[in-house]
C-alpha cells in the first residue's frame, strides 16, 4: 500500500509518498480504505519536529489522524460494523496515520457516515468532534449541525450510529 510518510523532521517537501506495510486489523478493530484524510495543526507540528518529546515516534512516521473511508475487514470483536460500511474516524497516532490508502483503527474511535455527508467533509469532523466531548453545548451543537446537515440532504438519511468515541 501506499503512504504519505516522513523520513526525517522538517518542512513539508520531507513528506513522500512510498510504499508501506499493511496495516493488521486487531480483534476489536476495523480495517478501512481510506478515500479522505483530515489535516489539522497538530500534523505539522509532528513533521516540523516541534512534537518529538510529546509524541515520541520512530521514523518513518505517516502523519495524520482524521479520515473517512470504507470498511474492508472487521475484527471479530468488533460487531457494530461490516465490509462495505462508509465510516468516519479518529486513529489514535501512536498507531499509524492517516495519510495512507489503509488504516487499521480500534472500531470504538468510528462512527458510521451519514449517507449524504460527503468523504471530504466527514474526513474533518474526528478532531472536531473529540475536542467537543467534554463541552455539553458544543457537542450538542455539534450533533445538530451533523443532523441537519443529514435531514437537508436527505430527509429520511439517519445519523450515526452511535458517536464517535462510543460515548
Amino acid at each position: 500500500m501506499k503512504a504519505i510518510r516522513i523520513q526525517t523532521y522538517g518542512d513539508a517537501d520531507c513528506m513522500k509518498m512510498e510504499d508501506a506495510p499493511m496495516p493488521v486489523c486487531a480483534a476489536n478493530g476495523l480495517l478501512v480504505r481510506v478515500v479522505a484524510a483530515g489535516v489539522n495543526p497538530v500534523d505539522w507540528k509532528i513533521r516540523s519536529g516541534a512534537m518529538a518529546h510529546q509524541l515520541p515516534k520512530t521514523f518513518p512516521i505517516t502523519l495524520g489522524q482524521d479520515a473517512a473511508g470504507t470498511v474492508v475487514e472487521v475484527g471479530s470483536a468488533a460487531s457494530d460494523f461490516k465490509v462495505g460500511d462508509e465510516v468516519f474516524f479518529y486513529a489514535d497516532f501512536m498507531h499509524g496515520g492517516t495519510y495512507a490508502e489503509y488504516v487499521a483503527v480500534e472500531a470504538t474511535q468510528v462512527a458510521l457516515k451519514p449517507h449524504t455527508v460527503p468523504f471530504a467533509a466527514a474526513a474533518a469532523l474526528p478532531k472536531l468532534w473529540v475536542r467537543t466531548t467534554s463541552s455539553t453545548t458544543a457537542r450538542i451543537a455539534l450533533k445538530i449541525s451533523l443532523k441537519t446537515w443529514t435531514s437537508c440532504s436527505i430527509p429520511s438519511a439517519a445519523p450515526p450510529k452511535r458517536p464517535l468515541g462510543g460515548s
